[in-house]
């Protein structure tokens, strides 16, 4: 996980410029933007456990640790890895190989959303096309899309910190 994150901070570090994207973001800014990410992650972490996550905690409980140190460890682990590896790499390079921006943001969605079918079916939960597949496939998409836009728009800070609220749910 350190070498993918490594290469993909790279790949982010080379080419976000090269394609008019904000890397990191800008720190002032976002100090004022926290309320709002704050409105945002409660928001979309409410929407989720309504549409998905109540139906999901029947099927996998497990899925959901009571440990306190997981529960706060794994937050901050998650917005920092997937937001490097899909934003900072993959994003970049979706932009540069599309060239448009918000081209390369639906394609990164549209592919974490079908790799979260399948991650899914890796671990055993193998479901038709039903109520929990269209609405995971939703919700994987909008999410991925929502934190790529705040990517390309004002930089990695921004989506790693609404992810990581949305994790907090």
């Amino acid at each position: 996980l350190f070498i993918t994150c490594f290469l993909s901070a790279i790949v982010g570090f080379s080419f976000c410029h090269k394609y008019r994207l904000p890397g990191i973001g800008d720190f002032r800014r976002f100090i004022e933007t926290i309320p709002l990410l704050l409105v945002l992650g409660a928001v979309i972490g409410g929407l989720t456990y309504l549409i998905f996550d109540r139906h999901f905690f029947y099927i996998s409980p497990a899925s959901y640790p009571k440990d306190i140190l997981y529960l706060v460890s794994c937050p901050f682990k998650v917005a920092f890895t997937n937001e490097v590896i899909l934003r900072f790499c993959m994003v970049t390079l979706g932009v540069g190989i599309l060239k448009n921006k918000l081209g390369g943001v639906i394609l990164v969605s549209i592919f974490v959303s079908i790799f979260t079918m399948k991650y899914f079916r890796f671990l055993g939960l193998d479901y038709p096309f039903n109520y929990f597949f269209i609405s995971q496939f939703f919700i994987s998409f909008i999410g991925n899309f929502i934190l790529g836009y705040l990517f390309i728009t004002r930089g990695l800070i921004y989506s790693m910190s609404l992810h990581f609220l949305f994790g907090t749910k």
